[in-house]
């Protein structure tokens, strides 16, 4: 599994970026899925949503472990207002070749350097 990092500001076109490179290699016939870091966000986080201390990097961890063992994960999105993850909506990530995590601090994905992820 090959992992591409697109981190930047609010904004700046990460998830753009990202669609925009599945795409390209969904026309090459290379699996490629995209998990958004605002999936991984700490319940009830009292603080602010724009410091790496916000993120449930373990959770992540732990969700690209499965996609390595050839396993779909559903993810909930984060939900600002209850600061909760909302359970009656669901986002499928399927096993991949590529697998693009894009978000504010996706640069923060050290757990991946060994991998030699590339990172935009």
């Amino acid at each position: 599994m090959l992992f591409f990092l697109i981190y930047g500001m609010s904004g700046s076109g990460k998830t753009t970026i990202s669609t925009e490179m599945s795409r390209f290699f969904l026309n090459k016939r290379i699996t490629t899925s995209i998990i958004p870091l605002d999936f991984f966000y700490k319940e009830k986080y009292p603080y602010s949503f724009d410091e790496p201390q916000a993120f449930d990097w373990r959770r992540l961890m732990a969700v690209i472990y499965k996609l390595k063992l050839n396993k779909e994960v559903i993810l909930h999105p984060y939900n600002y207002e209850t600061k909760l993850y909302d359970t009656t909506r669901k986002h499928i990530i399927y096993p991949s070749n590529i697998l693009i995590i894009e978000g504010i601090y996706a640069n923060y994905c050290r757990f991946l350097l060994l991998e030699n992820p590339a990172v935009i």
